[in-house]
């Protein structure tokens, strides 16, 4: 297995296990939670309770100080240039501290839900201060309501698409303007359109674990080209993932024999890697059975806090580079 497969690989399974920013949803009704999107090919989901992120005190001090070590790890795993890493972990350490902690987007919980750069939805329960969020965007492209705000956003990964950013008491919307009234409804009239592609996603999110994931690799070559997807992983038609209290396992179905032996031989040589990158997991075993490679965690190895912090670092991590010199939301006077 090449170096450079490293990095690719870590970066895979952070997109697949991550983009998400720890925090915990109290009373949560395990029968009803957004799913607008019909047949999704990337589904996530993640309430980080475990995190401690979002305590007061020493476990709270503890989470930040892990968060910002693993975003310099990050860093040196993509070759940064020390100025560049100072950089990024600077503006992380700020956004973190000045606009999380500080109670302007405290996020208890995520969905992500992708079908085409046409139809996707980010949805996030938490805790919203709607002005500060106001502030941020600007008081004069925001149309304030009693309980919320809504506004049109450009997206900063490619510069074009109009994205409808709508907050409503604990929950924060952002999918692509042109479906966003669908989507809306659908939320309000918990429709669930996950579809029986979907059963084990739908199942695992139903227990509100640390992280669900389901990622349909098939649908994303056939949609977007095989290049979407590193030459090596391309034999991977389905990935699922779940990290909870008791367990920690990742499932990835490679039909064809030989390519799934090949497969399960690189990533047993890079299990330390995994594990590095989930956070240090003690026993991290490798097995094929059927037609899968299944990578899991011994039952007794809770992970949901070390996964939880690990997680923020790379949304962190990801989105101060997105966001390059901008401020943490912002609006373009041609949106």
């Amino acid at each position: 297995m090449k170096n450079t497969r490293t990095p690719t690989l870590m970066a895979f399974l952070a997109l697949s296990l991550l983009l998400l920013l720890p925090g915990y949803k109290k009373n949560v009704d395990n029968e009803q939670y957004p799913a607008p999107i019909a047949k999704p090919i990337v589904s996530i989901y993640a309430n980080f309770a475990a995190s401690g992120l979002y305590d007061n005190g020493q476990s709270s001090g503890q989470t930040v100080h892990e968060v910002i070590n693993t975003i310099d790890k990050i860093c040196l795993l993509r070759g940064s240039p020390a100025a560049e890493t100072a950089k990024v972990r600077s503006k992380a350490e700020s956004l973190l501290n000045d606009r999380i902690l500080g109670g302007q987007l405290k996020v208890y919980e995520l969905f992500f839900y992708f079908r085409d750069p046409q139809n996707f939805a980010v949805i996030l329960n938490g805790e919203f201060a709607s002005s500060k969020i106001a502030a941020l965007i600007g008081e004069g492209r925001v149309n304030a309501r009693a309980n919320g705000l809504t506004t049109i956003l450009k997206s900063s990964v490619d510069g074009k698409t109009r994205l409808h950013v709508e907050l409503k008491g604990d929950q924060l919307l952002i999918c692509p303007e042109d479906i966003a009234g669908n989507v809306i409804d659908n939320i309000s009239n918990n429709a669930n359109l996950l579809g029986n592609e979907l059963a084990a996603f739908d199942k695992m999110v139903r227990t509100r674990p640390a992280l669900a994931a389901e990622v349909n690799l098939d649908a994303i070559q056939k949609g977007s080209g095989k290049g979407t997807i590193p030459q090596w992983l391309r034999p991977l038609k389905h990935l699922r993932m779940i990290a909870a209290s008791r367990m920690t396992k990742m499932q990835m179905y490679v039909p064809e024999n030989m390519q799934r032996d090949a497969l399960a031989k690189d990533m047993c040589n890079q299990l330390p890697a995994i594990s590095s990158a989930a956070g240090e997991i003690a026993s991290l075993s490798l097995s094929v059975k059927g037609n899968s490679i299944f990578v899991e965690a011994a039952a007794e190895n809770n992970m949901e806090k070390s996964i939880s912090s690990h997680a923020a670092a790379f949304l962190l991590h990801f989105f101060v580079r997105a966001q390059k010199d901008n401020v943490v939301l912002t609006a373009k006077n041609n949106d």
